[in-house]
């Protein structure tokens, strides 16, 4: 969280999630919400924080997204996009603008 305040954004939600995913943070910054996914690995023999959000992960990520949007009355004037928050070996990687929903 320190990393955040550090930069300036506003926190408005931590660890929403509805029935199907996660969202470690949420947060305003401009004119902007930003979902921040966290993904954190201590042992990468299954892969990375990152390898471990599949495409197949992503749509569900989005209905989440908008179920956040409805439930917290945001004009549609407000953007949204996702970040990812890769935690590996104690050390930070943030993606910004990382997951797409087509």
């Amino acid at each position: 969280m320190r990393y955040l305040e550090q930069r300036g954004p506003m926190l408005v939600a931590r660890n929403y999630h509805s029935r199907r995913r996660e969202f470690g943070l949420v947060i305003t910054d401009r004119n902007c919400r930003v979902l921040i996914r966290v993904r954190e690995r201590n042992n990468l023999a299954y892969g990375s924080a990152a390898d471990s959000i599949w495409e197949t992960k992503v749509r569900p990520l989005a209905v989440t997204a908008e179920r956040f949007r409805q439930q917290h009355q945001n004009p549609c004037s407000i953007r949204y996009r996702f970040n990812l928050i890769c935690i590996e070996d104690n050390k930070l990687q943030w993606t910004p603008h990382a997951l797409t929903a087509d």
